[in-house]
């Protein structure tokens, strides 16, 4: 799923509403990309936003398959805020 998304908002709205129709899953698996960091190329998801995905991804997967998950950590071009986006995620992810 990659959210089609003109703001954050709607962004974490279409992650959480396709997550909310999951059903009968082994393993939560994303492909975090933080090329949409609203310091890349994106210049959409906030550090807090990349926060409440990890926090999404955390609570499905706890709802759905025993907290089984992994995030692949792609994109993201900016190094003087990847650092920061990338932890932001992982507080929310652990």
């Amino acid at each position: 799923m990659n959210p089609d998304a003109s703001t954050n908002q709607q962004y974490i709205e279409e992650v959480e509403t396709y997550m909310n129709n999951l059903k009968d899953i082994d393993i939560f698996a994303a492909s975090a990309g933080f090329d949409q960091g609203i310091d890349d190329w994106g210049g959409l998801l906030y550090p807090e936003d990349y926060t409440h995905l990890g926090e999404l991804m955390k609570k499905y997967s706890e709802k759905l398959c025993k907290g089984r998950r992994f995030a692949l950590m792609e994109g993201g071009y900016n190094h003087d805020v990847l650092g920061k986006n990338v932890d932001s995620f992982l507080q929310g992810f652990k």
